[in-house]
């Protein structure tokens, strides 16, 4: 019997790999073909570094046979073919390089004689005969191993061979196939990037996986090696992904949410925080990130950059129950931080907490502006941040070498409040009260009041914070909502709910007393006395306002304003709806609205925010006057808004301690930083278009222009020393000059008829107007000039009053369907709901002595 040898030649397969990568080069030419991009073509597009249309060059995006799809289509099945043929170009070289170790081990193993010590043909002749036996069973036995290894190989081989020829036969449509492909690394982020979500991607999607790979990362990161490409892109796809999943109201997948869950969970404790700050040495987990990649000088800061913000938008999705993501998936140190100090259980970790806490403010720092956390995180975020504001604790020294509170930790606490305010839902739980935290708030201290006089009180300022500091965007998405015609019912009943619960929180005694009465240094350096919280932080003052114009309706509502005395306890009845989406307006009660317009009155910008709202809406209701013929609300509704305001400028000077002339002289400030700017400047203030997209319907450009001009004229006709308080005799100038633009424009610009013996001192009404300035004739016939700027005379003169009502008395207003009065008598019921109803009023004012424990006594 002959004794065994393995042979490479008995394993030898007609297969060459370097022939197979002529194969290979016919699909990359088609490739580089129909994108037009240079070599390597499909290495960038497997890679996921970069967008298929962004590999597509603009000369073949501009042909018109081009489609995108198609595109697509073809330029896969080119990257899959060349897969296909690299999956068995890679079988052959491993089977080969197999075979070829195998041949060179039983060499080795025959050179060896198997490891059998033969006795020498000189030896004992014997021994020899049992040793030349071992051998021949060591040899047969090294042959059996290795051609069992050869066996195994040749079967793998086969394997891949009817698995390509699966894949050549189904051709680029399997699923199946792409995800084998996928698997083996070979198409990457290829089926992604030209086909989008849902294809299959490079990396195992669950718990295992994350775990797996938080090791990975944290050996990276502790080792100062290269972090992971692959996880990096794929943490970034999750990213993309849980974007367009959250606007398409879809869920993260059970094993993406998975994924995220374990890979943050697995870096607890597996970073140091670096030297110098209290807390060196201690093992954290995600929130050591910034310092600890922060002192890795081979990463680029745009290198940095994509890793943080990558990891923090990581976090902020997880978060979010509109995906499927919970805080409690989040790490507890991130929970941790974002539930307080009081949930440290111990008061000595004030400083832990409060470091931890800017950490996560530094991480959020890096976020985008696209991701969105989940409403109990970002409720969580933003009243910490209020509460810790307000009960201004006394950390030790954090590892940014300061105190929590220093200003230059503002940066920080800013881009937590940027990250929390942007979710809708936790905002409005905050603001209506119903969100609880077991670690702040008790029956003697009500959670929301801390958190808004902790974030309204504290000074935002901050050189560092670019553009208007993110606490505005706790009450900013409420104007913004309020306005916007396209939302549905739902949104702007949130938005309605959020803000009667703002306002009547801001308005309550104790707030009052809270937000009041304020002492700082302004940017110049003087010093601030007894100032409102909006004095202090104009921006949010900027946000109340907007609130106001966008329910400006509702501010001059008649609820415990009806005509009779104040009613100043009157309250929403038990179980009645805040909003009516109908009506488009809430009801407060008076004291509520008062105080609130205080607060805003005293802030310069604000106020001067204010006084264009009440000009807009005073227009705004002629308007519809003239449009609807409807008077008797629209005069009382302008009353009621412009007695708050009036009142609300008196109080505001009497609680800064002025007396009635500096009430006064502070009402003229206001105007006359109005007066003459004009109507192009007076349209730059956002106010006004809020109100012109909320309250009323004013879909043209010109229409809004035209309104726009009205109210800078109504302002630049007002005697200043009467402030918001207007005289009936301006009113009825307004209201009557208001009709007269109505018939001209329904009229071809032709005057009505009118007892041409009409005379006023010695002078007809036409000539009247004319000489004013207040009509001009041309071929086009007459129109009415609404710059005040232009006349010769206030609008509230006696002799244009007049001359307005002879014009007027028998002119018919054809114009809208169902009215039978004349333009006299139409302008007539308008003044005089106007000033029946703001006689009503003077109980709005406070003095002085009318003040008790700093709060106004009627209100208490």
């Amino acid at each position: 019997m002959s004794s065994p040898t393995f042979r490479k030649s008995d394993w030898v397969i007609d297969a060459d790999p370097d022939g197979l990568s002529s194969s290979q080069a016919v699909f990359q030419s088609a490739g580089t073909m129909l994108t037009g991009s240079g070599n390597n073509i499909f290495d960038r597009v497997s890679s996921g570094a970069e967008e298929f249309t962004d590999l597509i060059s603009e000369d073949i995006k501009s042909c018109a046979s081009f489609d995108l799809e198609n595109w697509g289509k073809a330029f896969f099945s080119c990257i899959y073919g060349d897969s296909v043929v690299e999956t068995w170009r890679e079988a052959v070289k491993k089977y080969n390089s197999t075979i070829d170790g195998l041949e060179g081990e039983w060499s080795e193993a025959v050179g060896n004689e198997f490891g059998v010590d033969v006795e020498p043909l000189s030896g004992d002749p014997d021994k020899r005969a049992d040793d030349l036996v071992d051998l021949g069973i060591a040899r047969q036995g090294k042959y059996s191993e290795l051609k069992l290894q050869a066996e195994t190989a040749r079967g793998e081989l086969e394997e891949v061979a009817e698995r390509v020829n699966t894949m050549l036969e189904d051709g680029p449509s399997s699923e199946d196939n792409i995800e084998y492909l996928v698997r083996s690394g070979l198409l990457g982020w290829a089926p992604y990037a030209i086909f989008g979500y849902g294809q299959p991607v490079p990396i195992e999607l669950d718990w295992g996986s994350g775990e797996e790979w938080a090791d990975k990362f944290s050996e990276a990161v502790n080792s100062g090696g290269e972090i992971p490409p692959l996880l990096l892109r794929t943490l970034d796809y999750l990213n993309d992904v849980a974007s367009r999943k959250l606007a398409n109201g879809e869920s993260l997948s059970p094993e993406e949410l998975d994924f995220l869950e374990a890979f943050y969970g697995g870096l607890e404790g597996e970073f140091q925080a670096p030297m110098g700050g209290d807390l060196q040495g201690e093992d954290l987990g995600v929130l050591a990130l910034p310092q600890v990649l922060g002192d890795r000088a081979d990463l680029s800061e745009q290198e940095r950059e994509l890793i943080l913000g990558t990891l923090a938008d990581n976090l902020i999705f997880l978060s979010n129950e509109s995906i499927g993501g919970n805080f409690e998936y989040l790490p507890g140190s991130v929970q941790a931080a974002a539930l307080g100090p009081n949930a440290m259980g111990d008061d000595h970790r004030e400083g832990e907490w409060g470091s931890n806490f800017i950490r996560l403010g530094v991480l959020f720092d890096h976020a985008s502006g696209d991701s969105e956390a989940g409403t109990t995180f970002s409720a969580n975020l933003t009243s910490t941040t209020g509460y810790a504001l307000l009960s201004n604790l006394d950390t030790t020294e954090l590892w940014l070498g300061s105190t929590l509170f220093d200003k230059s930790q503002d940066y920080y606490l800013d881009a937590v409040l940027d990250v929390s305010t942007r979710n809708k839902d936790a905002n409005y739980s905050l603001l209506v009260g119903d969100f609880d935290s077991p670690y702040f708030g008790s029956e003697d201290s009500v959670l929301l009041e801390d958190v808004l006089e902790g974030l309204f009180t504290h000074d935002w300022s901050d050189g560092d914070i670019e553009g208007r500091p993110a606490v505005t965007g706790l009450t900013d998405w409420i104007y913004q909502d309020a306005v916007d015609l396209e939302g549905n019912e739902s949104e702007r009943t949130r938005a309605a709910e959020a803000a009667v619960g703002l306002i009547e929180t801001l308005a309550n005694e104790e707030m009052y007393n809270r937000l009041t009465g304020l002492d700082f240094f302004g940017e110049d350096g003087s010093k601030v006395e007894n100032a409102t919280f909006t004095a202090l932080n104009p921006d949010i003052a900027d946000s109340l306002v907007n609130i106001y114009a966008a329910y400006i309706d509702s501010f001059a509502g008649q609820a415990g304003m009806d005509g009779e005395a104040i009613e100043f306890s009157w309250e929403r009845g038990s179980g009645d709806p805040v909003w009516n989406d109908s009506s488009g307006t809430f009801e407060m009660s008076p004291g509520d609205r008062l105080v609130f317009l205080e607060y805003l009155l005293g802030e310069e910008d604000s106020a001067v925010g204010v006084v264009s709202a009440l000009e807009t809406y005073h227009q705004g209701h002629l308007d519809r006057m003239t449009t609807t013929g409807e008077t008797e609300n629209t005069g009382a509704s302008a009353a009621r808004l412009n007695a708050l305001v009036d009142a609300a400028f008196h109080n505001e000077a009497i609680r800064m301690g002025l007396d009635e002339e500096g009430a006064r002289n502070n009402k003229e400030r206001i105007y006359s930083s109005l007066k003459g700017v004009g109507s192009a400047a007076l349209g730059e203030i956002p106010v006004v278009g809020i109100v012109l997209s909320g309250a009323f319907d004013y879909s043209a450009e010109s229409a809004k222009q035209d309104l726009i001009e009205r109210v800078s004229a109504s302002i630049d006709s007002q005697n200043p020393s009467g402030g918001a308080h207007k005289s009936s005799m301006w009113v009825d100038v307004n209201s009557r000059l208001h009709v007269l633009d109505a018939f001209l424009d329904n009229n071809g610009g032709d005057l009505p008829y009118f007892d041409p013996g009409l005379r006023v001192d010695g002078r007809g009404p036409i000539e009247i107007l004319s000489d004013a300035g207040i009509i001009v004739e041309s071929e086009a016939g007459f129109t009415v000039v609404s710059d005040a700027d232009e006349w010769s005379v206030n609008s509230a003169d006696q002799d244009v009053s007049q001359a307005l009502k002879f014009v007027l008395q028998e002119a018919p207003v054809d114009w809208i369907p169902g009215i039978g009065d004349t333009g006299g008598q139409l302008a007539d019921s308008f003044s005089e709901a106007f000033s029946d109803s703001q006689t009503d009023y003077s109980g709005l004012k406070f003095e002085k002595e009318d003040m008790k424990d700093g709060y106004w006594a009627d209100l208490g």
